[in-house]
């Protein structure tokens, strides 16, 4: 129940497609960039795939999510990029 099941990745790309690639907090339409979306596990188990415990999120508000401020680390170019496009910039 702690590891991602084999089939994520469809599971991921189904959920944000589903979602027409707009993050569910700041609602934003990333279908231009659907690389900068995430499926967000709201308990924290990557192995829990019910639809109540996933949330499409854009990197910058998944980082923001409790238990998360590492990730701001290690997607700094993402969050810049994300930061331009809400500006209008990209």
């Amino acid at each position: 129940m702690f590891d991602y099941p084999e089939n994520w990745d469809d599971i991921s790309k189904d959920l944000r497609k589903s979602k027409f690639y707009i993050c569910q907090n700041c609602r934003f339409d990333f279908s231009h960039h659907t690389r900068l979306l995430d499926v967000h596990h709201i308990d924290g188990i990557p192995g829990n795939i019910e639809q109540s415990n996933l949330k499409v999120l854009c990197k910058e508000c998944h980082s923001n999510e409790p238990s998360h401020g590492h990730y701001k680390k290690v997607i700094q170019k993402e969050l810049e990029l994300i930061k331009q496009i809400k500006k209008g910039e990209k």
